[in-house]
């Protein structure tokens, strides 16, 4: 009887695994249609600022409630950090295209892509958020 309870829990890990691939490669091909629209735009929002790029950053975040991330969510570009990371670490990640810290936060679901669940609870709600916007995404967590 162990082994048929078992046997969903390591479908069910599959499954997950599964989908953080997919939607590791769904972040990935989003940041290279981008890059590819503009060659300007290969992250060089930024510009030629001698700042450290955490300081730069800094001007494109802050709290928010959900009627700004909303129109962020429904484009496809709205992801959550957890906690346990900096916004300025994830923004610095995406900005400088650092493939590998971003592919090893979505495997990990520290990094995650808002979904429907996630908006309609917080459409109901009165949550503000940190917000850090790294065009084309915009990246956020629970304001505390």
């Amino acid at each position: 009887m162990a082994s048929s309870t078992t046997a969903p829990a390591k479908e069910d890990e599959e499954k997950e695994d599964g989908n953080r691939e997919i939607a590791a490669r769904a972040f990935f091909a989003q940041l290279y249609l981008m890059s590819e629209e503009s060659e300007q735009m290969k992250y060089g929002m930024l510009g030629e600022d001698a700042r450290p790029t955490e300081e730069k950053l800094a001007k494109y975040r802050g709290q928010v409630d959900w009627s700004y991330l909303k129109p962020h969510f429904e484009t496809g570009s709205l992801y959550f950090v957890d906690p346990a990371l900096a916004l300025e670490t994830v923004g610095v990640a995406i900005s400088s295209d650092d493939k590998e810290s971003v592919d090893a936060w979505l495997k990990a679901g520290d990094l995650v892509k808002i979904e429907s669940l996630h908006a309609s609870q917080w459409e109901e709600g009165d949550q503000l958020f940190e917000a850090l916007v790294v065009s084309p995404f915009v990246v956020c967590q629970l304001a505390l």
